[in-house]
């Protein structure tokens, strides 16, 4: 009964408290976003908690379930985000796959420097897990550092402050569609990096064709300033030896159907010439 109790009134406040906000800062629209997300949060809790309902099965914490929640991007809904247990998003799952089945050349290494733009849990839990690998950590507010354990420093992604050739390897995940100069940004991750190194980057990406700029962070699309197309973003690469890493490429067709990834979550593997 208490299980039920919990499942019903879950988040109803929260839910409520949001969508108000949402709607006295953003209009309507927004607002009624706000409610159809926790509505379809409020159903995937009711068929996770019922038996027999395992349909996906998380990579990283082996949770398996009905659904992965819904998450609310301010103007729209994207379905089967979040897994309940440990959080982990879309690009969490196919990080995970990534590192356990089709490990980067850099984790071969005797040693590897490697250099994490606003490390996340899922993703730096992974690369502690190598020992030849030390991460540097790095981010434009210090304050989202104070979870990291390591060695870490304030930068912005533009422009860093450290010397050329630096590091082995880069981890650039869900970072460049906040950055205004976004091709400013590569060219000085490709600076740090030695001959030989590679950036590990991921966008959120659509399939059509054209990459879409907006000009400024948009707070109903999570602050992102443009909107990736997977087909054109190779374009912006210029210096690199890139390698693509598609989903299907990771598990197969069937497989997608347990780790609900999208067919933008792509790995492009950008690798500094010599």
């Amino acid at each position: 009964m208490l299980k039920w109790w919990s499942i019903l009134t879950g988040g109803s406040v929260r839910a409520v408290r949001e969508t108000v906000k949402r709607g006295r800062l953003y209009g309507w629209r927004a607002a009624w976003t706000c409610v159809c997300a926790h509505g379809i949060n409020f159903h995937i809790r009711v068929r996770n908690s019922m038996p027999g309902q395992s349909r996906v099965k998380c990579p990283c914490c082996g949770w398996q379930g009905y659904a992965y929640k819904a998450f609310d991007g301010g103007q729209h809904i994207f379905r089967q985000i979040e897994c309940p247990q440990c959080g982990a998003h879309d690009r969490h799952r196919v990080l995970h796959l990534f590192l356990t089945l089709r490990l980067p050349s850099f984790t071969q290494k005797d040693r590897c420097l490697l250099l994490h733009f606003a490390p996340e849990k899922h993703t730096q839990g992974l690369l502690d897990s190598h020992p030849s690998i030390s991460t540097v950590a790095t981010d434009l507010q210090s304050g989202a550092l104070v979870s990291f354990s390591g060695p870490r420093f304030a930068s912005d992604i533009r422009e860093m402050g450290v010397g050329d050739n630096t590091f082995d390897a880069v981890f650039c995940i869900h970072v460049l569609e906040h950055v205004q100069e976004d091709r400013q940004a590569l060219a000085e991750i490709r600076r740090v990096l030695k001959p030989g190194g590679v950036a590990v980057i991921m966008v959120p990406g659509h399939l059509g064709p054209e990459t879409h700029e907006w000009g400024y962070p948009d707070p109903m699309f999570c602050y992102h300033v443009r909107d990736y197309s997977t087909h054109d973003f190779a374009r912006r690469l210029e210096g690199f030896l890139v390698e693509t890493v598609t989903p299907d490429d990771l598990v197969g067709v069937a497989g997608r159907a347990t780790i609900q990834v999208p067919d933008g979550a792509v790995i492009f593997c950008c690798t500094k010439g010599s």
